[in-house]
């Protein structure tokens, strides 16, 4: 079961819940710089996603950036009207980044500019979503109260992520933790049928976690067919416009698909249409695309899905090999989990660098000495024996 957790109940009409960045009224408290958010979970009960909408009025002045952290689940945002920053880049209207989980990025912010900021992110892995600080004395002050939001919930933010998650996509792989796209490369995407481009990623759980499609539909184009989903379908506007029943919905619509419903084609407007839309678990997809329950696009769907899902065994396989050949000790006695722990120390990198010109050495040579040093020692006072011992970095 799905929950839209706003300030006000916001109920569903004829099996859907319609949003609008536009208006923001009944989504969540105000917050710094007049913004309002609202999340959303659905799919998957344990796993599924953690889609949150942020919006903000006008402002000139870029809006001040987080500290450095990471999330433990694979994520992915876009600007929907405005720029996000993050950490050296900046995303303009329909520009996005896949990032993945565990990897640090150094700021980041919501969606802000002179028109207003409508931003979205999803966490693919609701496990996942808490802020991980780099900086220890911030991660000891926020753990607490990021796990009391956990518990209030439901979110067992004790087993994040576990597995291999992975981000697949029809873009290609990651490169440093991310990936950077957006909507005005949509010529060059392909086509899904006659008049419709198509990109497409699996994120978070490999089994459960959310399919995102990417829609760039032509005048008069139908930009989502009429569809029987098992899951919930969530349908976001970023440039033109759909007319989807009597309704029409443009740049600042959200359409939330209840589970199971019938649910009626979105049809591009007179300047076509270009919509994200999140499946929030991906089986469900599947099941609708193999029972033909997506309208004319179950054929053409069942390709691209299966190239996807095959990237995601061959990277949980080529995880699992990485992994599962390190020597056990007594931290790993048997086969290596998904949980990670981090913590850093501070050096003069001058005194750093001059220790290492010292002995002929760079300065990651010094680096990779310490840590080496670091592990044997912690690891002979627990008893392990480390002379043979098979590392894995």
């Amino acid at each position: 079961m799905y929950q839209v957790l706003s300030a006000s109940p916001i109920e569903p009409t004829d099996g859907h819940v319609d949003l609008d960045f536009r208006r923001p009224e009944a989504w969540g408290p105000t917050q710094d710089g007049g913004g309002q958010g609202l999340a959303i979970m659905c799919g998957d009960e344990h796993a599924g996603p953690f889609v949150y909408l942020s919006c903000f009025p006008p402002m000139e002045d870029e809006m001040p950036r987080s500290f450095a952290h990471a999330h433990a689940s694979d994520n992915w945002r876009i600007s929907v009207r405005g720029t996000t920053n993050m950490g050296t880049d900046a995303y303009a209207d329909g520009q996005f980044r896949f990032h993945d989980g565990g990897v640090p990025y150094a700021s980041d912010n919501f969606a802000w500019g002179p028109d207003g900021g409508f931003g979205i992110i999803m966490f693919a892995d609701r496990r996942g979503f808490a802020i991980q600080p780099v900086k220890s004395s911030i991660a000891e002050r926020l753990e607490p109260q990021q796990r009391a939001v956990g518990e209030i919930l439901g979110i067992d933010m004790m087993d994040p992520c576990p597995g291999a998650p992975a981000i697949v996509t029809t873009f290609g792989p990651t490169a440093r933790g991310h990936l950077n796209q957006g909507f005005e490369t949509a010529a060059d995407w392909d086509v899904l049928v006659p008049g419709v481009r198509l990109s497409a990623a699996l994120m978070g759980e490999r089994e459960v976690g959310p399919a995102m499609l990417l829609i760039d539909a032509d005048q008069g184009s139908v930009a989502l067919p009429e569809r029987v989903v098992g899951t919930e379908v969530l349908a976001a506007l970023v440039a033109g416009s759909v007319s989807t029943g009597e309704v029409e919905l443009d740049q600042g619509s959200v359409r939330l698909d209840e589970s199971g419903v019938s649910a009626p084609a979105m049809v591009a407007g007179d300047d076509g249409a270009q919509l994200v839309v999140i499946v929030a678990d991906r089986r469900a997809l599947v099941d609708a695309v193999d029972g033909g329950a997506m309208a004319g696009w179950s054929d053409a769907l069942r390709g691209v899905l299966d190239s996807l899902r095959d990237g995601v065994g061959a990277v949980a396989e080529v995880v699992g090999s990485g992994l599962s050949g390190a020597s056990p000790t007594s931290l790993n006695p048997e086969a290596i989990g998904p949980h990670r722990r981090f913590d850093w120390i501070r050096f003069e990198l001058g005194a750093l660098r001059e220790l290492a010109h010292s002995r002929g050495g760079t300065v990651n040579d010094a680096v990779l000495a310490t840590v080496a040093g670091a592990l044997r020692t912690f690891l002979t006072t627990r008893g392990d024996r480390v002379d043979d011992l098979d590392v894995r970095v």
